[in-house]
C-alpha cells in the first residue's frame, strides 16, 4: 500500500491544475549553495575546492544545463534538452526543441517525495510564442526514469524572451516551491505543490519590453527578484505591493547578459555586452565596475557554496568575484558553454541554483534540524571530556528533554542507555539502562525522560540503584526522505539530602542573631555592615535566594518591595556565613544601605535555600540600629564576621576593616595575641589578589593597622585574607565608589 502511495504522489507532482487564489511567497534562509556543479565535462566540487573530469554522456560545446545531487551524490544531469544519468547514459529528450531552449533550466524537487524533481525551461516557438515547460525525472528502483511532462501552468506567452528563478520552501506548506516566471509583459508566479504546477499570479510591472532578457534570479532571503532586458537591469519587491528599481547600464543597444544577487541581498552583479562585469547596489541610480578589462562581458553569473559569484571569462576560463575585484577561479578551469540562443549573440552558460538552499538534501520534503536540543534547558554535549562532562541532573526531579525542530516528522525514537562515564560509550548488562521509546509524528518540545517507561517515572531508578550514573540520550528523526539524530550525555543522582534553611544575622556582639518572627524584637544591624548567615542550614544546598521589603517598624506592614533576587548557584553552606546587604546590586549599584537614611528603619528578609529537589524558606525582621561613626574604629561592623575582642584571653587572630563599605581608603586592623609571622592579602570575587598589605613580616602581640587606597578599584566585593602561624581568616569588604 505505501508503495501504491508512493507512486500515486510522485506521479502527479507536475501535472498542471489552475489555482485561482494568489499566495504569497515570504522565506528567509542562510547562504548556502549546492556542494558541486557539473561544468561539462568538469565536476567542481566546493567542499573540497577541487574539480575532475566527469563521463557526463553529453557532448561539449553546450548551450544550457544544469545536476541535481543528492548528499552529495549525482542523480542526473541535464544537457541541452537531454538528460544523462550518473553513468553518462542518455535517459531521453525531454526538451521539445533543444535548439530553441533559452539559457536557464531550473530544478526544483516534487513536493511530498523524496526522488522525484521537475526542471523547468522556456523554449520559443514561431509566431512570438514563448512556452513554460516542465519535465519530471525521478528514481526508481535505482534507474532514472521520466515522469510526466509538457506546458507548465497556463503554458503558452507571447514573446520569445524570459527568465526563470525558483523559490525555497514556501513557509506553511508541504514543501510548496514558487516558479517565478519574466517574461516582456509580466512576472508571473506559478505554485509547484504535490498538485501540480498552476498559475497563481501575474504581476503586472514593467519588465522592460520586448528585448533580451538574460535571466532571472531571486535574492538569498527570498525578498528580491531580479533580471535584466536589454540594457537595464530591474530589482523587484516579492511582496506587495512589488516595488521595482531599475537602472540602464551603458548605451541603447547593448545587453546585459547575466545577473546575481550578493549573499547580503544588497547587491547585484551583472555581466554588460560592452562594459564587462559590474555592481548595482540595489535601488541605486549607478552601477560600479568591477577590476576587469571588459572580458566577462558573455557570461552568466551564478553564486558558489564558497560564497563568490562565478562567471566564465570570453575565452571560457571560469572566474571568481570578489567584492569589486574579479580573478580567474583557483579550480583553473574552462567552460565549455559557448552555443548560440536563438535570441542572441553567444553567451557562456552556469547552472541555475536556488541560491540560499541548503541542497544536502535537495528533496520534496523540508529537511529535518535540531535548532535547540538541551536538558533542563541546559546545553549537552554529544562528547565526553574533562571540559565538557555530562550535564548533572536528579532523579527526583523532572529530566526534561527540549527540542525545536525544523522540518516535520512522520516518527521519532528516544534511545536512552548506560555510558561508560570516561568515554560515552555504552555499557551493557545486568543493572545498566537500555531502553528505546517510539513515537509517531512531531516529538513533544518538552519530554520528562524519567516517564518515558510509565507516569511512574522509574526510568532510572534501578541503574542508579545498581551505582550506574551516567547516560546517553539519543533522539532521532524520520520523514520520508531522511533520518536524523543528535545525542547528549546526562549524570542523573537519586535525591539529594533535603535542604533545611538556617537563617541569621550577623550582629554587632559577634553573637549571630536567629531569624526573628517578631516584629517587636527584630534584629539589629548596623547600616554599613549588615549581613546574612546562612552557615547552620543543612542538607545539600545549591541555590539561594533573596526578597527584602521595607516594613513599618511598628507592624511589620510592608511598605515598599526593595530587592528581589534570582537564585545564585552555591556549592554548599561553606561560602554562605556572610552575605553583606550592601554587596546585592540594588538600583544599579551596590551599597544602597549605606546611607543615614535607612537608620531606625526596618526591613522583612525572606530567604529560601534548595536544591534540584527541593527548598526551603524563612524569613527575619532586621532593624538598623546603628552606623558607622567616621574615622572610629569602634562603630564598624564590618561584614557580619564575629569579633573577637581583644584581652579576653583569645589566642587567635583578629581582623577588621573600616569604613566598610568604603570608597577611597580601608583601613585594615589586625590584633595578635602573640608575636607571629603575619601575611594579609585582598582579593577580588574572580580570585586576582589586588593588594599585599603585609607579607610574611615577623609582627609583636597587640594591634596593627595596614590602609589600602580604594583608587583604581572598581566596585564590588572583595575579601581581606589573614594567614599567620595560629590560623587563616578572612572578612569581606565593600567598595562601592
Amino acid at each position: 500500500m505505501s508503495q501504491i502511495f508512493d507512486y500515486l504522489i510522485l506521479r502527479t507532482c507536475c501535472h498542471a491544475h489552475l489555482l485561482m487564489a494568489a499566495l504569497l511567497l515570504t522565506v528567509t534562509q542562510s547562504l548556502a549553495q549546492a556542494d558541486k556543479w557539473i561544468l561539462n565535462p568538469n565536476e567542481i566540487d566546493f567542499g573540497a575546492g577541487t574539480s575532475s573530469p566527469l563521463n557526463t554522456g553529453a557532448g561539449t560545446p553546450y548551450k544550457v544545463e544544469n545536476a541535481v545531487y543528492k548528499n552529495g551524490v549525482l542523480q542526473f544531469y541535464a544537457n541541452d534538452g537531454v538528460v544523462y544519468d550518473p553513468a553518462g547514459n542518455n535517459v531521453g529528450q525531454f526538451a521539445n526543441n533543444p535548439g530553441a531552449m533559452l539559457k536557464e533550466v531550473a530544478v526544483a524537487p516534487g513536493p511530498g517525495s523524496c526522488d522525484t524533481w521537475c526542471l523547468f525551461w522556456l523554449e520559443t516557438s514561431p509566431l512570438a510564442t514563448l512556452d513554460f515547460l516542465y519535465q519530471e525525472v525521478k528514481i526508481e528502483n535505482g534507474a532514472v526514469v521520466f515522469g510526466p511532462g509538457g506546458e507548465a501552468g497556463d503554458g503558452t506567452m507571447f514573446g520569445n524572451v524570459g527568465g526563470i528563478a525558483v523559490s525555497h520552501i514556501v513557509p506553511g506548506t508541504n514543501a510548496d516551491r514558487d516558479i517565478y516566471v519574466v517574461a516582456f509583459d509580466a512576472v508571473r508566479r506559478f505554485r509547484l505543490s504535490s498538485l501540480g504546477v498552476a498559475l497563481v499570479q501575474t504581476i503586472a510591472v514593467q519588465t522592460g519590453g520586448n528585448d533580451f532578457i538574460c535571466e532571472a534570479d531571486l535574492s538569498h532571503d527570498g525578498s528580491k527578484l531580479g533580471w535584466a532586458n536589454g540594457n537595464r537591469v530591474f530589482s523587484m519587491n516579492t511582496a506587495p505591493p512589488h516595488a521595482v528599481s531599475t537602472v540602464s547600464v551603458g548605451t541603447s543597444g547593448s545587453e546585459i547578459r547575466g545577473v546575481e544577487y550578493s549573499p547580503d541581498n544588497l547587491f547585484m552583479y551583472l555581466s554588460h555586452s560592452v562594459l564587462g562585469l559590474r555592481r548595482w547596489p540595489v535601488g541605486g541610480t549607478s552601477t560600479q565596475a568591477l577590476s576587469e578589462t571588459n572580458t566577462y562581458n558573455r557570461t552568466q553569473l551564478e553564486m558558489g557554496k564558497d560564497g563568490y559569484v562565478y562567471a566564465v571569462r570570453n575565452d571560457g576560463v571560469l572566474g571568481q568575484i570578489k567584492n569589486l575585484a574579479v580573478q580567474q577561479s583557483p579550480l583553473n578551469l574552462k567552460v565549455f558553454s559557448d552555443v548560440a540562443t536563438p535570441v542572441s549573440p553567444d553567451y557562456f552558460g552556469l547552472p541555475d541554483q536556488v541560491d540560499g538552499e541548503s541542497y544536502s538534501l535537495f528533496v520534496g520534503v523540508p529537511p529535518l534540524a535540531f535548532n535547540s536540543y538541551t536538558v533542563n534547558g541546559q546545553q549537552v554535549f554529544d562528547f565526553i571530556d574533562p571540559t565538557h562532562p555530562p550535564l548533572l541532573v536528579y532523579n527526583c526531579a523532572p529530566i526534561n528533554l527540549e527540542t525545536t525542530l525544523s522540518g516535520t516528522p512522520s516518527s521519532y525514537s528516544i534511545h536512552v542507555y548506560s555510558t561508560d562515564p570516561a568515554t560515552g560509550l555504552q555499557i551493557s548488562g545486568p543493572g545498566y539502562l537500555d531502553y528505546m521509546f517510539n513515537g509517531t509524528g512531531v516529538p513533544p518540545s518538552s519530554i520528562d525522560l524519567r516517564c518515558l517507561q510509565g507516569p511512574a517515572c522509574q526510568l532510572f531508578d534501578t541503574a542508579i540503584s545498581a551505582g550506574h550514573y551516567t547516560f546517553a540520550v539519543v533522539m532521532t528523526l524520520e520523514n520520508r526522505c531522511e533520518s536524523l539524530s543528535m545525542l547528549g550525555h546526562i549524570k542523573v543522582f537519586a535525591a539529594p539530602a533535603p535542604a533545611q534553611i538556617g537563617l541569621e544575622v550577623n550582629s554587632i556582639n559577634g553573637i549571630p542573631c536567629p531569624a526573628s518572627h517578631n516584629i517587636a524584637s527584630p534584629c539589629l544591624a548596623g547600616i554599613y555592615s549588615a549581613s546574612l548567615n546562612f552557615g547552620n542550614s543543612q542538607g545539600d544546598i545549591t541555590f539561594y535566594q533573596l526578597t527584602i521589603d521595607e516594613v513599618n517598624c511598628s507592624t511589620g506592614n510592608v511598605i515598599a518591595n526593595i530587592y528581589t533576587g534570582q537564585q545564585v548557584p552555591v556549592s554548599g553552606v561553606g561560602s554562605l556565613t556572610a552575605l553583606p546587604l550592601n554587596g546585592l546590586v540594588i538600583n544599579g549599584n551596590m551599597g544602597f544601605f549605606a546611607n543615614p537614611a535607612w537608620l531606625n528603619r526596618c526591613l522583612r528578609i525572606t530567604a529560601v535555600v534548595g536544591n534540584p529537589c527541593g527548598s526551603s524558606t524563612d524569613f527575619t525582621y532586621l532593624k538598623f540600629d546603628g552606623q558607622y561613626l567616621g574615622g572610629s574604629e569602634t562603630g564598624d561592623r564590618s561584614a557580619g564576621e564575629p569579633e573577637a575582642k581583644p584581652g579576653t584571653g583569645d589566642t587567635k587572630g583578629y581582623l577588621k576593616a573600616f569604613p566598610n563599605p568604603f570608597s577611597d581608603e580601608l583601613t585594615i586592623s589586625l590584633f595578635l595575641a602573640e608575636e607571629a609571622p603575619v601575611t594579609v592579602t585582598v582579593v577580588a570575587a574572580s580570585g586576582r589578589v589586588v593588594a599585599m598589605p603585609c607579607d610574611h613580616a615577623n609582627l609583636p602581640a597587640g594591634r596593627h593597622l595596614f590602609s589600602l587606597q580604594g583608587k583604581g578599584l572598581p566596585p564590588g566585593v572583595y575579601t581581606a585574607h589573614l594567614a599567620s602561624a595560629n590560623e587563616t581568616s578572612a572578612i569581606k569588604v565593600i567598595k562601592i565608589h
